[in-house]
């Protein structure tokens, strides 16, 4: 994957957080394999969500509020591949605990014909 799509992935990231939380996370970090750009975006917590952390409910309602707010990012990164391929499919992980969420963006060629099962 071009060294370029994967700067501006990263600018991208930095730009949603800052945007949308306020908070510049402690490093983003852009891997590829193949047709896969993998976002590891880590310490974006606040003070207070962290110390939420170790009562279930709490952490429930954290995630969750993370998982709607990380939706709007989807849009961003397919710009953000742009030539590389079209997005085909964006997931997002978080781990609370470690402060951590992965982004993982599957790209197809293009022109490609793909087919996507519905729910």
């Amino acid at each position: 994957m071009r060294q370029e799509v994967k700067q501006r992935v990263s600018e991208l990231t930095h730009g949603f957080f800052r945007g949308k939380l306020r908070v510049a996370p402690q490093s983003v970090e852009v891997g590829d394999m193949e047709d896969t750009l993998v976002v590891r975006v880590k310490g974006f917590l606040a003070q207070g969500e962290r110390a939420m952390m170790d009562q279930p409910n709490d952490r429930q309602v954290i995630e969750d509020y993370y998982l709607r707010l990380f939706d709007q990012i989807a849009p961003l990164m397919r710009t953000g591949v742009g030539e590389a391929g079209p997005l085909l499919k964006f997931q997002t992980l978080l781990d609370l605990p470690k402060d951590e969420c992965v982004f993982i963006l599957t790209l197809g060629k293009e022109g490609e014909v793909t087919w996507v099962d519905s729910p």
